[in-house]
């Protein structure tokens, strides 16, 4: 959806932007602020044109908001659990200028626990790391010899 809004509504996408950044507010609510909707549910209605699978709709349209899907609530919440913990590991980078608030009935919804939490960032670090390593390797002896 973002990439739709800043290719079709630039202006509109970099005052979204501006007002996210002047009142320190997630980038979503300023989107809604301004253009009346937001990138999820661009994004969704992308989807929906599509004819993806509703779920992939849900997850889409409702990862700032888990909490408002009607019939795959798991979906958007595990979504939303990624976003933060993405944005919050500084991961890629949405034009955000904050970590978006977790929803606090994510965990619930998504059907995972608060302990979840470390093992899952762990294992993010881990796949981030693999796969950057097969964008950029390494020449053979660079890694030891800085160690």
């Amino acid at each position: 959806g973002s990439l739709l809004i800043y290719r079709k509504l630039p202006e509109l996408a970099r005052e979204a932007l501006l007002r996210a950044q002047h009142n320190n507010v997630p980038l979503y609510q300023a989107e809604q602020e301004v253009m009346g909707f937001d990138h999820a549910m661009v994004g969704a209605e992308i989807l929906r044109k599509w004819k993806l699978p509703e779920h992939f709709q849900e997850a889409t349209e409702f990862h700032h908001s888990p909490q408002r899907a009607q019939r795959f609530p798991s979906d958007p919440a595990v979504v939303h659990i990624a976003d933060v913990i993405s944005d919050a590991l500084q991961y890629g980078n949405s034009g955000d200028p904050q970590v978006p608030p977790m929803d606090p009935q994510a965990w619930q919804l998504a059907r995972l626990s608060d302990d979840t939490i470390s093992p899952v960032i762990a294992d993010v670090e881990h796949q981030f790391n693999s796969v950057f390593e097969l964008f950029h390797p390494e020449p053979h002896g660079v890694a030891a010899s800085l160690h």
